[in-house]
């Protein structure tokens, strides 16, 4: 059994290789018009019959090849990743920026690229977007809510109602389980979401802003609920303002190197690796 698993292994990842090949001949096999004169009534037939190619790939081969032809970075990622390594970025990379988005396209999975590439279209002053909110209230309760505000701002005082229950306090240790009442107060602030300003995705991962590995602290102000793409992204340090609360993050075209959170990121991605 574990043989057949072995050569099913091997034979598919010979077979993405060279269906890899074929797609990259398309461009020019398309505007020799080949399949026309090989007895084909469509590239798309063409393809199928000879290569097994289905009619989404043919399609998204011509138009990903197309905009990335006069890139060279970019194609060189994708002959050596594929095409789908480098479909987020097509459309927004330029001669001037193909080699940025080609680094990004070989430093990131693709969910993760294709939510830098949406962050990245967003990017305008690197302030989130707000709304005002108008509340009509009676003057008792609006004096109650100005003595429970204190130093803080109206925003951070509706998270803290929002979350509903005294905040826990830091904790410090160097266990990297995160203790359960601090577990809660940030899954019950979340409401099983992302924390990213915008992001509607679930999270799936509970982020130490502060990077428990520096200072061993479990602070529930310092622990984001994200969900993976946005996680892989603060790891590679490419959060802006990522010391303050979530509501004030934006996404940064590079890794602040000064930043002591990217310094900390590097060596543990690079004990995990050994």
């Amino acid at each position: 059994m574990k043989n057949l698993h072995e050569k099913f292994v091997e034979y598919g990842g010979k077979a993405k290789k060279w269906q890899r090949k074929c797609l990259f001949l398309l461009p020019k096999i398309f505007e020799k018009r080949i399949y026309n004169k090989k007895g084909f009534s469509s590239i798309y037939e063409y393809a199928a019959k000879i290569a097994g190619l289905s009619h989404n790939q043919v399609e998204e081969a011509l138009r990903v090849l197309k905009r990335i032809s006069d890139k060279p970075a970019l194609m060189r990622i994708a002959e050596k990743k594929g095409i789908n390594a480098v479909r987020p970025v097509a459309t927004i990379a330029t001669k001037e920026t193909a080699a940025f988005w080609a680094e990004k396209s070989k430093q990131m999975p693709n969910r993760t690229l294709r939510l830098y590439v949406k962050e990245f279209r967003g990017i305008s002053g690197d302030i989130p977007e707000k709304e005002i909110l108008e509340l009509r209230l009676n003057t008792a309760l609006i004096e109650r809510l100005k003595k429970r505000k204190g130093d803080k701002t109206w925003g951070e005082l509706i998270e803290e109602l929002l979350a509903g229950e005294e905040k826990p306090r830091p904790v410090k240790t160097k266990s990297k389980h995160i203790p359960n009442a601090i577990k809660k107060y940030v899954q019950k602030r979340c409401g099983g979401f992302c924390e990213f300003p915008s992001c509607k995705k679930e999270y799936l991962h509970l982020h130490h802003s502060n990077r428990h590995a520096s200072d061993h602290i479990h602070d529930p102000d310092k622990i984001i609920a994200l969900c993976k793409e946005h996680h892989d992204l603060a790891h590679q340090g490419l959060i802006h303002n990522e010391e303050a609360a979530p509501q004030n993050w934006s996404i940064l075209k590079n890794p602040d190197r000064t930043n002591l959170n990217c310094h900390i990121d590097q060596k543990v991605q690079f004990y995990q690796r050994c």
